[in-house]
């Protein structure tokens, strides 16, 4: 076993994840980090802020201050087409700071940059990028 992906499950274990998650976690960031051709993308996104859980002013109020201070976020997961050149496979909005970190989220868009990426099936070659 790869002691980053070992490294990776220990961290993601301590955050709380079950085994299983951690292990698939684990192992698609480093795949992910490891290819040149995806890559994760975060602009700022001012109209995609759900509130529709606060249930009280106080919470409302607390969600927009953080919102206000860490901003809102929309990430994008892409890949490199040789042909159209970055793609997107994936994006969600919403976010606020960091939140999409260790989110889950952040695993499912990885995977769909490099599944995406894998569909193209080109042969490799080295130095392509």
């Amino acid at each position: 076993m790869n002691s980053t992906i070992q490294r990776e499950y220990a961290r993601l274990r301590k955050l709380g994840y079950p085994a299983s998650n951690a292990w698939r976690a684990a192992k698609v960031r480093a795949r992910f980090d490891g290819e040149p051709c995806v890559r994760l993308v975060g602009e700022t996104d001012l109209l995609d802020l759900d509130v529709s859980w606060c249930e009280t002013e106080r919470e409302l109020a607390e969600l927009i201050d953080r919102a206000n201070r860490d901003g809102v976020w929309m990430w994008r997961a892409e890949y490199l087409d040789p042909v159209d050149g970055w793609t997107s496979a994936w994006d969600c909005s919403g976010f606020i700071g960091d939140d999409f970190d260790d989110s889950g989220y952040d695993v499912d868009a990885r995977e769909a940059a490099l599944e995406a990426l894998d569909a193209l099936e080109l042969p490799l070659v080295e130095g392509w990028v």
